[in-house]
């Protein structure tokens, strides 16, 4: 029937609606999760060419360190600071996942569209058919008459 049928897309709608808030969710969180982790490592990189670019500058320090100390900052100062796979697999896959969930979603409601369409008929034709049933008040009469009918054998 086209009530249980309504209900049941509405249930649907609601769990592909859940699914998206919580894909969209959990991306949130790995894309914050990977800026702190990126802004972190950029924190303890530029911490340690602070530290490397005083031992290069100190005449104190042995020729030997301060060359090593300048092939390690310039690697650091070449560094790239990238998102790793295993963070772009999951951000693909509650990507994936939120795209899945908007899709049924999209489907769902243009399905409850019908239904609703159906509903709406439905609920004409019900209300018609008590509402707006005339007969009602003729079968009232009919009774009343077939009472007093009924009253007058006694008589």
């Amino acid at each position: 029937m086209i009530f249980e049928k309504t209900a049941r897309l509405c249930a649907d709608y609601d769990t592909a609606k859940a699914a998206l808030i919580a894909a969209d969710r959990a991306a949130g969180e790995i894309v914050a999760a990977v800026r702190n982790r990126l802004q972190s490592e950029r924190q303890q990189t530029a911490a340690r060419i602070a530290e490397l670019e005083g031992i290069q500058g100190d005449l104190s320090r042995s020729q030997t360190v301060r060359r090593m100390a300048a092939a390690e900052l310039e690697q650091l100062k070449a560094r790239a600071y990238e998102i790793t796979t295993a963070e772009r697999e999951a951000f693909g896959t509650e990507c994936a996942a939120a795209e899945t969930a908007l899709k049924d979603a999209r489907d769902i409601r243009e399905q409850l569209r019908e239904a609703f369409a159906e509903l709406s008929e439905e609920v004409k034709h019900l209300r018609k058919s008590t509402l707006g049933d005339e007969r009602l008040d003729i079968l009232a009469g009919i009774v009343k008459d077939r009472c007093k009918e009924f009253e007058d054998l006694k008589g």
